[in-house]
């Protein structure tokens, strides 16, 4: 259906250059936020920025627009995938806290209300999973310490009371 789209002769090619030139923008803005060196990033792409970013580059404009082009880069709602060939197919969308140990996850502070609210919501299945038994107990605590580790990897100190959680923003 793709092809059969894009060879539609009665199309606007003129829009295509203007989307095309928007995502291009708009990506180019994403690294440019991640270059920030106070800006907070978790996951294994989220290392790997850090560790590019301490050096100086000249032509700062041009190492983000050729950034930009070469890598993918697909929101997943609480993370970024940058995944070229292989990574996880996508299941990330599903499994949130498998972005925060792939190598191809990076999560910045945009998705930081996300992930006090996933927090918070492990935190209150707590009690409903010990009626369900071990192995949802044990899912429950993991997704909560996956979330509890990528907040405090992004400067947020997670607090746990005894009935409320408090996420206190760095």
């Amino acid at each position: 259906m793709t092809q059969l789209y894009g060879a539609n002769p009665l199309q606007d090619a003129g829009l295509y250059d203007d989307i095309l030139t928007e995502l291009m923008t708009s990506k180019a803005g994403v690294v440019a936020q991640w270059m920030e060196k106070d800006e907070p990033l978790a996951g294994g792409a989220g290392l790997k920025i850090k560790a590019m970013r301490a050096h100086d580059f000249e032509g700062r404009k041009e190492l983000l627009t050729e950034t930009s082009r070469r890598i993918n880069i697909r929101s997943t709602g609480h993370s970024w995938c940058l995944a070229q060939d292989e990574g996880c197919g996508g299941s990330g969308i599903y499994a949130k806290g498998t972005c925060g140990e792939c190598g191809n996850g990076l999560i910045d502070s945009r998705f930081i209300p996300i992930w006090q609210e996933a927090y918070r919501h492990h935190k209150e299945l707590r009690n409903e999973a010990a009626e369900m038994g071990p192995g949802v107990v044990k899912r429950v605590e993991r997704d909560l310490a996956q979330a509890a580790k990528i907040l405090q990897d992004l400067g947020v100190q997670v607090e746990a009371g005894d009935d409320d959680v408090q996420v206190a923003s760095r």
